[in-house]
């Protein structure tokens, strides 16, 4: 995710994302110019320095493709909770306590070899941050019935939550979660070799998950362009900017997800688990832009009365993640008596979205 400088907006490498491009979109422009009084005929040289002082602008605010910016932090935000919110290895028999950080990125055109590279920058793919506490419980130890259609030892569920919110310098952020999962293993685990490997058996697990990020950043901008005028006197205009861009967005996201999985348990210290899931998913990403200062021009015979312009950003409409997407997880959990610590690395099938989270968990 692209995520660490107030004057960069990978500003938030993992907190909100730059761009999907290598390809500056122009998200910053002067409009409502005023020509003073510059004849008609000169008029043109006018906007040519209104523009040189767009691009210089726009270059120094990070890339970001304005068609795919608020679409990419959601889906990002989407496979970055991935198995958050419930558990896929431990061996709990009544609770499990477990707080999990993690992210989601939307590579976009890049590629993940472009990234190791180098060919590719960090600041070339959007993400979203995710962060839960979980707490689960097996069902089987409260409800002792079993068998007919629900065998509520096979049971267990769960609900993860957390709020969060931090300002600090130019960057703000309020960060919210819940979900509530359920889980039911269709194929029983089972031991190999004296119980020094154990299959997890089949697990399925799904429910609902929500999420939400506030995210903006204050860029600070000085650029100027000057030229020579046509105009009698061939006096030198000078455009200025100098003012606080601030960009960010706001993204929620409400997520139905269906997965399957199993697990492998080797020398009762290693679980490496994986499985396949499917997200439902429906929200919106609406973007955050204000500027805050002037576009000024000064000529240097202070003839041509008042020349300006107002300042301008936009990051593109709103838009929200996609409806269905299909994903593939991998994890390894390494455990200690009632202790365990485990990493998953997810990657989409039908997106170019991947994501990862690290958990601490305490289970008896």
């Amino acid at each position: 995710m692209r995520y660490l400088s107030v004057k960069n907006i990978s500003l938030v490498v993992f907190l909100s994302g730059a761009s999907q491009s290598a390809v500056a979109a122009d998200v910053f422009s002067i409009t409502n110019r005023t020509y003073g009084t510059v004849p008609l005929a000169f008029q043109s040289e006018v906007d040519a320095i209104f523009d040189d002082l767009e691009t210089q602008v726009n270059a120094a605010i990070p890339a970001a493709d304005t068609t795919t910016y608020l679409k990419g932090i959601a889906n990002s935000a989407v496979i970055g909770g991935s198995g958050m919110g419930v558990d896929y290895a431990s061996p709990f028999k009544f609770f499990i306590f477990s707080g999990n950080l993690g992210a989601g990125v939307d590579l976009g055109n890049v590629s993940l070899s472009d990234l190791i590279s180098g060919t590719a920058a960090a600041t070339d793919v959007v993400g979203a941050p995710q962060a839960a506490i979980t707490i689960g419980m097996n069902v089987g130890s409260v409800i002792k019935k079993s068998g007919g259609l629900i065998d509520f030892s096979r049971m267990k569920g769960f609900i993860g939550f957390l709020s969060s919110s931090t300002n600090q310098q130019d960057v703000s952020a309020t960060f919210s979660s819940f979900s509530l999962m359920g889980q039911y293993k269709l194929v029983p685990e089972k031991s190999i070799g004296a119980r020094l490997i154990r299959w997890g058996g089949v697990d399925v697990s799904g429910g609902y998950r929500y999420s939400s990020l506030n995210i903006s950043a204050v860029i600070p901008i000085q650029q100027s362009s000057a030229s020579t005028m046509s105009t009698p006197g061939n006096p030198t205009l000078t455009t200025t900017f100098d003012g606080d861009l601030t960009l960010g967005a706001d993204v929620g996201s409400s997520t139905l997800p269906l997965e399957i999985s199993s697990s492998f348990r080797v020398l009762y210290i290693f679980n490496f688990f994986g499985g396949f899931g499917a997200d439902f998913s429906f929200g919106s990403a609406q973007n955050i832009t204000t500027v805050a200062g002037p576009v000024t021009a000064v000529d240097s015979l202070g003839a041509l009365g008042t020349i300006g312009g107002d300042a301008d950003l936009n990051l593109g409409s709103n838009q929200g993640p996609s409806f269905t997407s299909l994903r593939s997880f991998i994890g390894v959990q390494l455990e200690l008596a009632v202790m365990a610590a485990s990493f998953q690395f997810t990657k989409s099938i039908t997106n170019g979205t991947m994501g990862g989270n690290f958990g601490l968990k305490v289970f008896f």
